[in-house]
C-alpha cells in the first residue's frame, strides 16, 4: 500500500532558519562557480588504487589477475609484484617507498626482434574498471613511484634497457565494456585507438637502474563533455634508441600527499537545484523548463503543465553531484504509484535524470518532487534543497522561492511542487468550472490564432466541440489550492489533524477528501489511513 504514496518516506522534524536573501543568490552562484574544477582524490573513484587488495599474492610472472578491481589492457601479461611474494630476480630490498605499501605492478614495452615469439611488439597495460565514471573537465590526483631496475636473469635478452627511458602514459577508456578479457593473444593500445581511448596525461621518464622517484600531486583532467569508464597506465618507449628492444618500468600508485587537495577544508558551499525541467521521452519539443519559461518565485510554478504525454524529470545542480538512484520520489495526489528509473548524471555531472518506469503522468494530477538531501557535491557537502512553493496559481509573495535552491547552510531536502495537464482547464487558474466553459463557447468556431481570454491548452485549430468535451469532461475538478497527498486543512503537514478526521470520519459511502477519503472511493478506510501512516509528520514549505 505505501508504494502507492511514494517508494520510501523521509521526515524532517526540524526546519533550518532561512539564513540568506534571495538577493545574495547571485553571489553564491559566482562563487559556485568558481570552485567548481575542485581537484579530486583519485582513490575515491579507482578501487584498490595501490595494488594492495588481491585473492592471494602472486608468486610468478603475469599474474595481474589476482588482484582486485585490476586487470591487463593488452595480451601483454602484466606482471603484479608484491613485498610478501614474487620480486622478480634481483629486484628483493628494491621495493617502492613505504608510503606507496607493498603490492606493485611491472610492464614491459618490447619492440619487435629476431624471430619466433620475439617478433611482435609487445606491450603491457594495467586498467581499472571504475565503480563509477571520471567526471568531464575535472582534475584528478594521486601520487605516483616510478621505478627500474637492472636486467638480470630474465631481463638479460633480449637487449634490455639498464634503467627506464620514456613515459608513462594516463589514458581513460570512454567505454569500459571494450575491455579484453584475460588473454595471451598480443594486443597494443593502437587497437583502442579512436573515440573509446583518451590520453590523459604523460610524465617523462628518465630513471637509472634501481632507483625509484616518487611524483607527488600528479594531476590530470579529463575531457569537457566526457565521462570515463575506466583508467589505463602503460609505458611509451623511444622505438629507435640504438641496441635497445625492451623495457621495463615498475608502477605504484597512492592517494594525493598534498593535504590540501581534495576538498581538505576548501570546499565548504554545498550544491543547490538550480533548475528542473518537466519533459516527454518520446518528444523533445514537448518539455516544460522552469527557468526558461521563469516558473519560479510565483504562482506559475503550479500551473498545469502545457503537455500530457509528460515522463521524464530533470534536476540540474550549481556543481557536480554524486546522485543514488532512490534519491528523488514522487508524492502523487492521485495516488499514481509513479515509479522511477534513475537515467544517470550528464557528463560534466550536473544534471540527474530520472523517467516513470511505465506510462506518463495522470491529468488532473498534483505531484510533489521531493529529491533527499543525501545528494552531495564531491568534497561529501550535502544538498542545499529548501524551497518554498506557492499555494495557488495566483500566489504573488515574495518567500516563494526562485531558484537556486536552499538557504546557504548544507543539509535540506528539495520538495518542488508541479501540477499535470488539466485538459479542461483554458482560464490557468488549475480549476475546471463555467468560466472555462463560458471562454471555450465565446470562441467556438475561431482558429487558435484568434481565440481571446485562453491561458492554458490552446486547441490546435478550430475551437469545436472537441474543446466543449474536454471541458465537460473535467467539469468541476481541480482545485484553486495545491493538494498534497494525506493533508486535510491545506497546512501541507501530515499530523494530529489528518489523524483526527480519519477517526471522525470511518466508513462511508458518501465521504469526501476533506473527511479523509483521498482514492475518492466515497469511503473512509483502511487505505486511507495507510496514507495518514505513510506520510506521518510529512512537511512541505508553502505560501498563499
Amino acid at each position: 500500500m505505501l508504494n502507492l504514496i511514494r517508494q520510501s518516506f523521509r521526515s524532517k522534524t526540524c526546519r533550518k532558519a532561512r539564513l540568506l536573501s534571495r538577493n545574495a543568490y547571485g553571489l553564491k552562484l559566482e562563487a559556485l562557480e568558481v570552485r567548481r574544477m575542485l581537484t579530486i582524490d583519485l582513490s575515491t573513484v579507482v578501487s584498490n588504487l595501490g595494488f594492495e587488495e588481491n585473492s592471494s599474492v602472486p608468486d610468478s610472472l603475469s599474474q595481474i589477475n589476482r588482484l582486485d578491481s585490476w586487470s591487463q589492457l593488452s595480451g601483454g601479461t602484466t606482471d603484479y609484484l608484491h613485498n610478501d611474494g614474487y620480486l622478480l630476480d634481483g629486484i628483493d630490498g628494491f621495493a617502492p617507498p613505504t608510503t606507496s605499501g607493498d603490492g606493485f605492478i611491472g610492464l614491459r614495452a618490447r619492440y619487435g626482434f629476431g624471430g619466433g615469439a620475439l617478433a611482435e611488439d609487445f606491450f603491457e597495460y594495467a586498467v581499472n574498471e571504475l565503480d563509477e565514471p571520471l567526471l568531464a573537465d575535472q582534475q584528478y590526483q594521486f601520487d605516483l613511484f616510478v621505478g627500474a631496475r637492472l636486467p638480470t636473469n630474465f631481463f638479460a635478452f633480449p637487449p634490455h634497457a639498464v634503467g627506464f627511458t620514456g613515459e608513462l602514459v594516463v589514458y581513460g577508456l570512454v567505454d569500459s565494456s571494450e575491455i579484453p578479457t584475460y588473454s595471451s593473444t598480443t594486443v597494443t593500445i593502437e587497437s583502442f585507438a579512436g573515440q573509446n581511448l583518451v590520453e590523459l596525461e604523460s610524465v617523462d621518464l628518465d630513471l637509472p637502474a634501481n632507483e625509484w622517484r616518487t611524483i607527488e600531486n600528479f594531476t590530470f583532467t579529463t575531457p569537457p563533455d566526457t565521462q570515463l569508464e575506466a583508467i589505463v597506465f602503460g609505458p611509451r618507449t623511444n622505438q629507435s634508441e640504438v641496441g635497445i628492444v625492451e623495457h621495463y618500468l615498475l608502477v605504484d600508485l597512492a592517494p594525493p600527499s598534498d593535504s590540501n587537495c581534495c576538498g581538505g577544508g576548501v570546499d565548504t558551499l554545498p550544491p543547490q537545484v538550480t533548475n528542473v525541467t518537466i519533459g516527454n521521452s518520446a518528444n523533445a519539443s514537448e518539455t516544460f523548463d522552469f527557468v526558461a519559461e521563469d516558473a519560479h518565485g510565483s504562482g506559475k510554478q503550479i500551473l498545469q503543465l502545457p503537455f500530457q504525454e509528460l515522463d521524464t524529470i530533470q534536476i540540474e545542480f550549481s556543481e557536480q553531484v554524486m546522485v543514488g538512484e532512490d534519491a528523488l520520489q514522487l508524492i502523487s495526489n492521485n495516488m499514481a504509484g509513479y515509479q522511477l528509473d534513475y537515467q544517470g548524471l550528464d557528463a560534466a555531472g550536473t544534471t540527474a535524470t530520472w523517467q516513470l518506469a511505465t506510462g506518463v503522468f495522470e491529468t488532473l494530477d498534483m505531484i510533489l518532487l521531493d529529491l533527499s538531501d543525501s545528494i552531495t557535491d564531491i568534497a561529501g557537502n550535502a544538498l542545499d534543497g529548501e524551497w518554498t512553493n506557492p499555494q495557488r496559481t495566483s500566489t504573488t509573495n515574495s518567500l516563494v522561492s526562485e531558484f537556486p535552491s536552499g538557504d546557504g547552510v548544507a543539509g535540506g531536502d528539495f520538495r518542488f511542487a508541479i501540477t499535470a495537464n488539466i485538459p479542461g482547464d483554458v482560464t490557468g487558474d488549475n480549476l475546471v468550472n463555467s468560466a472555462d466553459l463560458g471562454i471555450v463557447l465565446n470562441n467556438f468556431g475561431l482558429e487558435a490564432n484568434q481565440v481571446t481570454g485562453w491561458q492554458t491548452n490552446l486547441p490546435d485549430d478550430t475551437v469545436d466541440s472537441e474543446e466543449i468535451g474536454l471541458v465537460l469532461n473535467d467539469f468541476n475538478k481541480g482545485s484553486l489550492d495545491w493538494l498534497l497527498l494525506g493533508d486535510l486543512n491545506t497546512d501541507y503537514w501530515v499530523g494530529s489533524h489528518e489523524r483526527l478526521q480519519i477517526r471522525r470520519n470511518w466508513g462511508g459511502p458518501d465521504r469526501v477528501r476533506s473527511q479523509g477519503d483521498f482514492n475518492g472511493d466515497g469511503n473512509v478506510d483502511a487505505i486511507d489511513r495507510a496514507v495518514v501512516s505513510g506520510l506521518w509528520n510529512f512537511r512541505v514549505d508553502f505560501v498563499d
